[in-house]
This record gives C-alpha cells, sequence and structure tokens, in this order.
C-alpha cells in the first residue's frame, strides 16, 4: 500500500544527491528537477582544448566519440570527463595539410572521371564528399587539426598530430534574473594526460 510513494521518495532523494554530490543535471535520475530547474542537458555544453607539440587547439567533438561528451554533460563527474579525455586521445588527428592533400586527390579523380565517363562519378562530384575522411574542423591560430573517420586513409607520419593532453570543459547557460541575461559558467573541468605505454 505504501510501497509506490516510499519508492518515489528514494528514487527522489537519490535524485537531489546525485545532483549535489556529482553536479548531474537535476532534469535526470528519475526526480522532479525538471520542474525547479532549467539546467537541462541542453543548457550545458563541452568544450575540448589539446595540447600538441604546436600548441593549443579547440577541439570539436568527433561523432565516433559524442556519446562520451553527451554523459559527461548529464552526470560531469571527473570519471566521465576523463572518460571524455581519454575518447580523445585515442581518435587520430591530422593536419590540415593531410585534407588538402585529400582533397587535391579527390579533385583530381573527378576531373579524370568526369573526362572519361562522366555518368560513373555518382556522388564522388558531391560537395560534401571531403566529409568522407573527416569529423569536423578545429579552431587554430595557426592551422587546423581534424578527426579522421575511423576505417579513413592513414596520413603520411608528418600529417599525422599527436595530441600529449586534453582538456575538458563542461559549461552551462544560466540565467541572471538581475542582468536579464544569458551567461555561461564553467561546471567542471579535467585534465587527461597521454599515457607512456
Amino acid at each position: 500500500m505504501y510501497i509506490a510513494p516510499v519508492l518515489l521518495c528514494v528514487i527522489a532523494t537519490n535524485q537531489i544527491y546525485r545532483v549535489h554530490k556529482s553536479g548531474q543535471s537535476p532534469w535526470k535520475g528519475g526526480g522532479f528537477g525538471m520542474f525547479t530547474s532549467v539546467d537541462s542537458p541542453q543548457t550545458r555544453f563541452v568544450k575540448c582544448y589539446a595540447m600538441t607539440d604546436d600548441g593549443e587547439y579547440q577541439l570539436p567533438v568527433p561523432n565516433s566519440i559524442q556519446r562520451f561528451a553527451v554523459l559527461a554533460r548529464i552526470v560531469p563527474t571527473k570519471q566521465n570527463l576523463e572518460l571524455l579525455g581519454r575518447a580523445f586521445l585515442k581518435v587520430t588527428w591530422a593536419s590540415s595539410a593531410y585534407f588538402d592533400r585529400v582533397r587535391e586527390q579527390i579533385l583530381e579523380r573527378i576531373v579524370v572521371q568526369d573526362i572519361q565517363d562522366p555518368d560513373a562519378l555518382g556522388d564522388a562530384a558531391s560537395p560534401t564528399n571531403s566529409a568522407v575522411v573527416t569529423e569536423g574542423v578545429s579552431i587554430g591560430s595557426r592551422h587546423s587539426i581534424r578527426a579522421l573517420k575511423p576505417g579513413s586513409q592513414l596520413p603520411k607520419a608528418h600529417e599525422l598530430v599527436t595530441l600529449n593532453s586534453v582538456r575538458v570543459e563542461v559549461w552551462r547557460y544560466t540565467f541572471d534574473y538581475n542582468s536579464k541575461r544569458l551567461k555561461s559558467s564553467l561546471l567542471r573541468e579535467a585534465l587527461v594526460y597521454k599515457s607512456l605505454e
């Protein structure tokens, strides 16, 4: 008779504890946080910075590790941020020189194929064909680096970019009622170093 209300109280208490202890979004975990807070997973975002031999780069989260970013946004514990950082370190990264070379090869193939048999080209002529090898462009001061999709042609040694460490940050938007402005604030961060195995 009292099982349902007791179970509901236990779940809500656990959710409140996890929100305060691990930074979990109040919208997740089975409590009633969605009725009391705007701190949903959609108001949180991840920033990742890679340290390389050439400097620091802000990187987009590749599609292949997006699930780790979602977990880090919802429950930004040190373990989840480090899990995302380790996933970044496992991705193969290449310099813009690699993507320029691949783009040239694709364009050469398009021109040669177009001359020989224009109908056989198919989707290779598509302007989005470069999406076959890349998972996103990074923001870099000197040049950009990008993640390779799994199964892509491997770059030459001088085109590979080694990440020495990754800093993962989870930010959230909040609304400041006094200034009537949307603000972002750092919720948690973690630094993950490449292992020396």
